[in-house]
């Protein structure tokens, strides 16, 4: 889905007809808003990350099943973050480079007026 809106954007961007104050203002909202998406999700990440390096030096220091069981736990959530802060970082960096792209059009159409 997220695919479809990318392309989407993409493709008004490739178009001749481009309000350039109105699209970059609208990009860079986005953008901003994935920024904050992605501080937030940093910091989750980093937690869960933390938190299973704690439950992994507890594993090697004490033997119980209930704290191997809580580590696996912790395991596969900051995999499961790490994978969704991967592709969050991706799709901020395509927005970033579609704005940019769209910057470089519009100042290629007010060169030509």
């Amino acid at each position: 889905m997220k695919k479809d809106i990318w392309d989407k954007y993409n493709s008004e961007i490739n178009r001749t007809k481009i309000n350039s104050a109105k699209d970059t203002a609208v990009f860079q909202e986005k953008i901003n808003f994935l920024r904050h998406e992605r501080l937030i999700h940093l910091i989750v990440t980093m937690f869960f990350s933390s938190a299973t390096l704690f439950w992994f030096w507890c594993v090697a220091n004490i033997n119980n099943e209930l704290i191997v069981l809580l580590f696996i736990i912790f395991l596969i959530i900051t995999s499961f973050y790490l994978a969704h802060y991967y592709k969050l970082e991706n799709m901020c960096q395509h927005w970033q480079k579609l704005y940019i792209d769209l910057l470089n059009k519009s100042n290629k159409k007010t060169d030509q007026r």
